[in-house]
């Protein structure tokens, strides 16, 4: 089952389009972004979790916006959304912070499930 049978790509083609617009002509802005992205994705994640587990409130809003902003990068922007809404509501609502983690997750896996289907047709080495 690829992404787009889950109710389509996690990825914003106007935003991939727009990074391609930006390559030199020998590589791929958009995979070089994504490439970024992906070897530093379980760091982010790590750091994120670490957080919500220790009840950091402020260090789930601080890397959150840091997910948020590497997400949107990527044109990964409901994942952004899902960040900005953690991000939101991390110092404010706990019993609204779990279902906001747990989107952040779903979201996170959608993304890198298509960058695993998508992988033979990018020019990355995640």
């Amino acid at each position: 089952m690829s992404c787009d049978d889950m109710g389509g790509s996690p990825i914003d083609q106007d935003t991939r389009e727009m990074l391609e617009e930006l390559s030199d002509g020998t590589s791929s802005f958009f995979d070089e972004v994504l490439e970024t992205f992906m070897s530093d994705v379980d760091g982010a994640l790590e750091r994120l979790n670490a957080a919500y587990a220790s009840d950091d409130r402020k260090g789930v809003r601080f890397h959150a916006h840091r997910f948020r902003s590497a997400s949107a990068s990527i044109g990964a922007l409901v994942l952004s959304e899902h960040c900005a809404e953690l991000e939101g509501i991390a110092e404010q609502d706990a019993g609204s912070l779990e279902a906001a983690w747990n989107k952040v997750q779903d979201e996170t896996a959608r993304v890198l499930s298509w960058v695993e289907v998508n992988r033979p047709t990018l020019g990355i080495a995640c």
